[in-house]
């Protein structure tokens, strides 16, 4: 053993075990592989016996959205929520995506009623130009309804009009949606699930739209005034998005004024390497 030790270094034992354990992990005896396969089937899980004859998925396609908590002054972005559902008949021998013959509802469990949580109902029609009904969205959209089939086969609701607070009055920016698809012949529930609906008013700017005295929406029409010759403050509630081109809110904006995040980042690129962005 020690001649070995002394022709072979410990160094050069270390890798023929090495090579060893390797040759034995990846190597088999003839008859392993067929035997590892057979029981690879005897262990299969058995499939399901039954399944749901429809399914339903459901989703928000804009991801978090954010909004203003006050409308007294100006609106960057106001309630408005989008969910989306696909149905799927699996009765067949194939799926079927299905656009008729069902209605898909969707409801909000806890969150009920918005328009005692926010003032965007009082400032509305001077911000969008029409009266609304109280707890009625941008687009006619409620906070549970019938969503209606698209051409992209699915079946969507446009514009809810959620706030981060639930009925209780908690603070809860990802409530989830209740959608459920039922059969017009028969009104029986074929399928149902649930999706996020997140919604958050944390958009602010107070660290540095801070001029003691006046609010955060003040000092930045104030400023925007300074800078472009404008008369903001002077017409409060503003829109930004009359202004600037929104795709969020499908405003066409004003001719040869930047758009909304155009505008919004490129006049702030530069100011804020100095901040220190923590909280």
């Amino acid at each position: 053993m020690t001649q070995i030790r002394r022709r072979f270094p410990a160094v050069a034992l270390l890798s023929l075990s090495l090579v060893g354990a390797v040759a034995l992990l990846f190597c088999s005896w003839p008859g392993e592989e067929q035997a590892f396969a057979e029981s690879k089937k005897k262990t299969k899980p058995p499939a399901p016996t039954t399944r749901t004859p429809y399914t339903v998925l459901g989703y928000n396609e804009l991801g978090m959205h954010c909004m203003n908590e006050d409308f007294s002054e100006m609106c960057i972005l106001p309630p408005f929520n989008t969910l989306r559902a696909q149905v799927i008949d699996r009765t067949g021998e194939e799926p079927r995506i299905v656009t008729s013959g069902v209605t898909v509802s969707y409801s909000i469990p806890g969150n009920t009623i918005s328009s005692t949580k926010t003032n965007f109902w009082e400032y509305a029609p001077k911000l969008f130009g029409k009266p609304l009904l109280k707890d009625v969205g941008l687009t006619g959209s409620t906070l549970s309804g019938i969503m209606v089939p698209t051409a992209g086969h699915d079946w969507s609701a446009v514009g809810i009009p959620i706030t981060p607070l639930n009925d209780l009055q908690q603070n809860d920016p990802f409530q989830l949606a209740k959608i459920e698809v039922r059969d017009n012949a028969q009104g029986k529930s074929l399928a149902t699930t649930q999706a996020v609906v997140p919604v958050s008013w944390e958009i602010n700017c107070n660290l540095c739209h801070n001029t003691p005295g006046i609010s955060v929406a003040t000092d930045i029409l104030r400023k925007h005034d300074k800078k472009h010759g404008t008369q903001l403050e002077a017409t409060k509630p503003v829109l930004c998005a009359s202004c600037h081109a929104d795709a969020a809110l499908g405003t066409p904006g004003v001719k040869g004024v930047k758009t909304m995040s155009h505008a919004m980042h490129g006049s702030h690129a530069s100011r804020m390497s100095s901040l220190n962005l923590k909280n």
